[in-house]
């Protein structure tokens, strides 16, 4: 399955059908030790704490980087995204409205893989996950979401300063404003 963004309705139909796929498939162990992936266990996943940039959004969404999750060695960049839904997509377990995406980029290659995405209600429960073995590397189409943050993690373009966020409560808050939703 190939998601069109991180965060974007395709990424909320992988994790949906990946769960199910995922869910019948054995879960990796290493050197006879249970598995300890949080996107495999479902387990230790947690909303980001810090400053977050928004990148890209499109109708119904906005999705930001994590800054304080960001790492880089040479060309390739470890990083984590946060995306905001609203109203939400209703799943079994209940209302998604944001989750968070684990990546690596590579910048010379201009390629990406999703190491895991986790679906998160609006009490921060996570509703369901999706771990990296769901995804493959794949190449960055040109003005998707995956673009947008390789343009910022990688070619040095600088968004202007009204589009960082002090933590996620604000940026929630502002994209619930900006995507003009009323409780």
């Amino acid at each position: 399955m190939r998601p069109i963004a991180p965060g974007g309705l395709a990424l909320l139909g992988a994790i949906i059908l990946a769960s199910a796929a995922v869910a019948q498939a054995p879960a990796r162990e290493s050197a006879g030790k249970a598995n300890s992936d949080p996107f495999e266990t479902g387990r230790g996943l947690t909303l980001p704490e810090g400053r977050l940039q928004l990148v890209s959004g499109r109708a119904g969404a906005a999705f930001f980087i994590s800054l304080g999750q960001v790492r880089r060695e040479g060309d390739v960049v470890d990083y984590w995204t946060y995306a905001v839904y609203a109203p939400g997509h209703p799943l079994n377990a209940g209302l998604l409205v944001q989750d968070i995406t684990h990546l690596r980029l590579d910048c010379q290659a201009r390629t990406t893989r999703v190491l895991g995405v986790a679906g998160f209600d609006e009490a921060g429960r996570v509703l369901a996950t999706v771990p990296a073995r769901a995804y493959e590397e794949e190449p960055i189409e040109a003005e998707s979401a995956h673009d947008f943050q390789a343009r910022v993690l990688c070619d040095g373009i600088a968004l202007p300063p009204q589009n960082t966020f002090a933590d996620r409560k604000a940026a929630y808050a502002a994209t619930r404003i900006l995507l003009n939703v009323t409780d």
